[in-house]
């Protein structure tokens, strides 16, 4: 599927749109960005839509996932609860999750490199 990523590059995706304007969490115990394991928990809370398919055993995600993660951390960001965030973003139309989003740059783009061009998050995929 064209235009679809794995979960570790939806992760690497919402931590480049988080990373743009700085925004950190109110809370130290909420994470600035989503790992692979906090997207499968949003997934199961429905918070985040199921993978849109799969590529043998690797589930696929698209804008709309991408749209998803950057709003929840948004509000999270902001002192929202996932209990309150739930009732706001579940079901939501892809409109009113770009609002709260505020991706930097559209969702279906290629992230922008770190300052300097070096992709680490890539090299630490392929070492890690």
């Amino acid at each position: 599927m064209e235009g679809t990523w794995t979960i570790s590059e939806l992760a690497e995706r919402a931590a480049a749109a988080l990373a743009v304007d700085g925004s950190t969490q109110v809370s130290g115990r909420v994470r600035d960005v989503p790992n692979e394991r906090l997207i499968r928990w949003y997934t199961t809370i429905g918070l985040v839509d199921p993978p849109l398919g799969r590529r043998g055993r690797t589930a696929l995600y698209g804008p709309r996932h991408l749209l998803q993660l950057v709003a929840v951390k948004r509000r999270q960001a902001a002192g929202r609860s996932i209990a309150e965030i739930q009732v706001e973003l579940t079901g939501v139309t892809d409109a009113t999750l770009e609002r709260v989003a505020a991706l930097p740059y559209p969702a279906t783009a290629p992230p922008p490199q770190p300052p300097g061009g070096h992709n680490t998050a890539g090299r630490l995929r392929r070492w890690g």
